[in-house]
């Protein structure tokens, strides 16, 4: 992790030993402006029976088999008061209902914490080829929702940005036969073809 931030010129403090997050918290009072992460996805058997009832569990106490939400309940836990977190996690942790991670993602979105959730699509990560999704959360949101969250199909719109540029590609082309209103006229009838 040190390697991964120092390549990208981010100052980060992981403490002056190599230790467990869960376990052994080493900022255990730190209060986060912002929270980065790619937690490991769906990381079974990471020790929730020794931390049943942890001041971190606020919105409920994570399954055993799967600690997505002990990760997100973690970082929530080291938010300072208008603080936001953007973290990474596979995308079952949207829909999952097992032993309770539904109604702590409930609780998480009723506190009005979730800015909104972009579905990525699969194979972006060289080392994982399931879809994921980008979660903000931030505490204080400047537009209060409620239980509205948004939620962004990142295919839907890099589909649409490709169509955007190749109208104004076809655009330029038809600029070069035509005259702009023309070419413009030309571009949208090519365009609804399609």
């Amino acid at each position: 992790a040190k390697m991964n931030m120092a390549i990208r010129g981010i100052d980060a403090n992981f403490g002056s030993y190599h230790a467990d997050t869960f376990f052994n918290d080493i900022h255990k009072t730190l209060k986060s402006d912002f929270i980065m992460a790619n937690p490991p996805f769906n990381l079974s058997n990471w020790g929730a029976d020794k931390l049943k009832d942890d001041v971190r569990w606020k919105y409920g106490t994570p399954p055993s088999g799967n600690a997505n939400y002990a990760w997100i309940q973690h970082m929530i836990h080291h938010l300072a008061p208008n603080g936001k977190i953007g973290l990474v996690l596979a995308n079952g942790a949207l829909s999952s209902q097992s032993s309770g991670e539904g109604e702590i993602r409930k609780k998480i979105i009723e506190d009005d914490l979730v800015e909104g959730i972009v579905a990525l699509p699969t194979q972006l990560f060289y080392s994982v080829t399931i879809p994921v999704t980008l979660w903000f959360i931030t505490k204080n949101k400047k537009q209060k929702g409620g239980v509205e969250v948004g939620f962004v199909n990142s295919e839907m719109v890099l589909s649409i940005l490709q169509m955007v540029e190749i109208q104004v590609k076809v655009y330029e082309e038809f600029k070069k036969r035509f005259d702009e209103k023309e070419a413009r006229i030309q571009a949208e009838i090519f365009m609804r073809s399609l």
